[in-house]
């Protein structure tokens, strides 16, 4: 049974800024003290009352604005592309990721962007 709309463009929100920056979900959910389903069943729009606790603490790890995640959370229409554009956006403001890769994440598939992320992740590590 699926509740809130805005909860699912905040879990694309968190997720996306964490994949851009390299933060793992683990590190990102272990901040809020939540564990990691808690962020997939934000995202599915499973939870019926977001922890503005837990949200606030995940926003903060991924650098992100919590006005953003004010605002995605009351948008009566708000979905995960929603959130996924206000985490790009914040990105090219945080100078993060350009306009042109911006372009490339709005347009890609959800399997495209987890497979660029795990990339991104490997990538990482294998600088580490």
């Amino acid at each position: 049974r699926r509740y809130s709309v805005g909860a699912t463009a905040v879990g694309s929100y968190i997720r996306l800024l964490a994949d851009i920056q390299r933060i793992s979900l683990t590190d990102v959910t272990a901040s809020a003290k939540v564990q990691l389903q808690y962020l997939g069943r934000l995202e599915k729009g499973l939870i019926k009352v977001p922890n503005a606790a837990a949200l606030r603490k995940m926003t903060e790890k991924v650098n992100g604005s919590w006005e953003d995640v004010g605002r995605l959370l009351v948008e009566d229409d708000a979905n995960a592309k929603m959130g996924r554009q206000a985490a790009l956006e914040w990105a090219v403001g945080r100078q993060l990721i350009t306009d042109a890769q911006r372009e490339v994440f709005l347009h890609a598939s959800d399997e495209a962007l987890r497979d660029a992320a795990a990339r991104l992740r490997n990538k990482g590590r294998q600088q580490n």
